[in-house]
């Protein structure tokens, strides 16, 4: 019994190796391919902001076709190295991340100032940084 058991640990172990190899290598060749990479936002206000008020304010955002501009938006609360460890997912922080999936690389470079022209202009908004490529 124990052998069955080590032998399918190992195989699990080599099909999760396995998977990790083959997402590293599509990334790498995607690269390659000049693909346009993530635009990522590094978002800090002043105060805590809840992750739903920011999502509502980016999708307010509209285009010229009235539907909103970056609905594949996504966000993410950073919690702050004070934050209780047991918590591990909160809605409310006062950083965030903020990540546009690659496709042109005209609409990133405008995610970036959209943002920051949307959330200057009415919050409590200390810093926004670029930590993702954001090809201009």
């Amino acid at each position: 019994m124990k052998l069955k058991s080590r032998r399918a640990l190992v195989a699990a172990i080599l099909c999760i190796l396995g998977c990790i190899a083959a997402a590293v290598l599509i990334l790498e060749l995607r690269s390659r391919e000049g693909v346009p990479a993530f635009a990522t936002l590094r978002l800090e206000f002043r105060d805590e902001q809840d992750i739903g008020f920011l999502r509502q304010r980016i999708m307010a955002l509209k285009g010229l076709d009235g539907r909103p501009k970056y609905q594949d938006v996504e966000l993410q609360t950073i919690p702050e190295p004070t934050q209780d460890k047991g918590l591990l997912l909160g809605s409310r922080s006062r950083t965030f991340q903020a990540r546009l999936y690659p496709g042109d690389p005209d609409r990133s470079a405008r995610f970036s100032s959209d943002i920051r022209d949307l959330l200057e202009s009415e919050s409590p908004l200390r810093s926004i940084q670029v930590i993702g490529p954001v090809r201009e």
